[in-house]
């Protein structure tokens, strides 16, 4: 995947601090990275999960992406923009995010596809 690192590091940095910030102490959080195809192509898929509170149905799929949405949080203006962040550094690299949740099971995930780009090669200068 053919990437910033600096804005893609920060969207991890922020997915990742989500899920701790609203796991129970003590509880594991999961980063899975697997390879699938999308309309014929290639697409990366980086999943962040974990066993927190979890999100009302009613802010799926995209309100719990908007800036300063807090979940259970309430609304609190000065903070809620590490989804927001994390969603237009998605965009930038033409990929998506997407969020879900499994009551039953009690897991969170938010997932990130990203499309698969042959490396760039430069002609060699011998």
């Amino acid at each position: 995947v053919a990437v910033d690192p600096t804005r893609f590091t920060q969207m991890l940095d922020g997915l990742l601090t989500n899920a701790i910030a609203y796991s129970p102490a003590g509880s594991p959080v999961l980063v899975t990275l697997r390879l699938e195809e999308h309309g014929g192509l290639p697409v990366a898929l980086i999943e962040v999960s974990d066993r927190g509170q979890g999100v009302e149905a009613h802010l799926l799929p995209d309100q719990i992406f908007e800036p300063f949405s807090r979940p259970r949080l309430g609304n609190q203006q000065e903070t809620g923009m590490g989804l927001a962040i994390a969603r237009q550094i998605a965009r930038l690299h033409s990929g998506s995010i997407s969020a879900q949740v499994d009551e039953v099971h009690g897991i969170n995930s938010i997932t990130v596809r990203m499309p698969v780009r042959a490396a760039l090669h430069s002609p060699s200068s011998d």
